[in-house]
């Protein structure tokens, strides 16, 4: 779980994970989250999968996201780290 808030706007977001490691280095789950600020809510869920071999971790995912009331636009993100 991540969570973040600023005082300036009174912005916040968080995201929450939960999933199953189906192999050593693969895992898949549902993800969810908040975002939003002074004027606006809005909420995302969806899936992703997970890839973590020792020199760092591949994990995609994608869903719905949009005002809080009716998240209906799709979204998708493709992360990249690298341990040194």
């Amino acid at each position: 779980m991540d969570g973040s808030w600023t005082q300036a706007h009174e912005t916040y977001g968080s995201r929450m994970r939960g999933g199953w490691r189906v192999l050593p280095e693969v895992s898949i789950g549902l993800e969810a989250g908040l975002h939003g600020n002074a004027t606006f809510e809005g909420a995302r869920g969806g899936a992703f999968a997970r890839y973590a071999p020792d020199w760092g971790e591949i994990s995609l995912s994608g869903g719905v996201t949009g005002d809080i009331e009716t998240p209906d636009s799709p979204y998708g993100s493709l992360n990249v780290l690298l341990r040194y």
